[in-house]
């Protein structure tokens, strides 16, 4: 495939204005705003029978000049919302959801998350596993489960200290002095533009989200989540998954993870020192309970967009 950069106007399919986007191609697709991380391999679109068809980018031709127009790339949509692309070539068509850095949140360690909204909140999509802040500063890793015990100030693991088959989508587990910002000298665990959310940023997402607010934040199926994993609709894509947790004052790991999902906020217990409240999600609940816990405790944590 050549390298070709295309400055256009781009019609933007469903919309009646065009706005102006550059693509640059080079040997595999990439569009400036996608974070480089996140590269795709592939895309799933149509054909002119509305069959669904699955290519690699890398097969796929761009106006190579002859006369057949079959399988390469002649027009390139964008959104309104600068949040999908559609490429055409000849009758087939390929849909690229989230090209727009707005859908992306990218963190201390260069990993990217989607985003979803939900109400008026902005979350990332998946558990975070930086082993960064964002400043780049690293967060110490224990892994001896009497260090763990005994560590009063930010560190993070693995479930089981087994980071191939953890890192997604259940992250890294974190003490809550990762997110207290008296404890880690002010610095944030969270992508820029993002903050570990407080209790009462917890409380507006239950508010929101009502009856069963749990079953609408857990993921669909049993790869995560003990059977039947009550309940769940992931309505809004926070897709959350069970985590375990490491036990405070033991380090040792609780679970199995399927059961329980554990997440951190940054507020602290007032009239406990050594306590901070969190989030739960339970395998056979609907709903998402608001709690208090050791700081010492590692917990999953979820970003929200400030």
């Amino acid at each position: 495939m050549r390298s070709v950069i295309y400055v256009v106007f781009l019609i933007v399919f469903g919309f009646n204005n065009s706005i102006a986007q550059e693509v640059t191609v080079t040997g595999s697709l990439k569009v400036s705003v996608v974070p480089s991380n996140n590269g795709v391999t592939d895309l799933l679109g149509v054909d002119g029978t509305g069959a669904v068809v699955k290519k690699a980018i890398s097969s796929i031709p761009i106006n190579d000049a002859d006369a057949d127009s079959t399988n390469e790339i002649q027009q390139i949509e964008i959104s309104t919302l600068n949040d999908t692309m559609r490429i055409s070539g000849g009758e087939e068509f390929w849909i690229l959801p989230g090209v727009s850095a707005a859908n992306w949140a990218v963190d201390g360690s260069g990993n990217a998350y989607r985003l979803t909204k939900i109400g008026a909140q902005t979350w990332i999509r998946q558990n975070l596993r930086t082993t960064k802040y964002n400043d780049g500063t690293d967060i110490p890793k224990v892994t001896d489960n009497a260090t763990w015990a005994a560590t009063s100030s930010p560190a993070y693991c693995w479930y089981g200290n087994d980071s191939i088959n953890n890192f997604i989508p259940r992250g890294a587990l974190y003490n809550q002095y990762v997110a207290d910002s008296a404890s880690n000298g002010n610095k944030n665990v969270c992508p820029i533009g993002f903050h570990v959310p407080s209790d009462a940023e917890f409380s507006v997402l239950n508010t929101f989200l009502g009856t069963d607010a749990g079953s609408k934040l857990k993921l669909i199926g049993t790869t995560y989540w003990l059977s039947p994993n009550h309940g769940a609709t992931d309505q809004f894509l926070f897709s959350g998954v069970g985590t375990g947790t490491r036990i405070a004052f033991l380090g040792s790991f609780d679970g199995p993870p399927i059961i329980f999902g554990y997440f951190w906020t940054k507020t602290t217990q007032p009239s406990f020192s050594l306590g901070a409240f969190y989030g739960k999600l339970t395998w056979n609940l609907t709903s998402f309970v608001q709690e208090g816990g050791y700081k010492n405790q590692g917990m999953a944590i979820r970003c929200l967009k400030d």
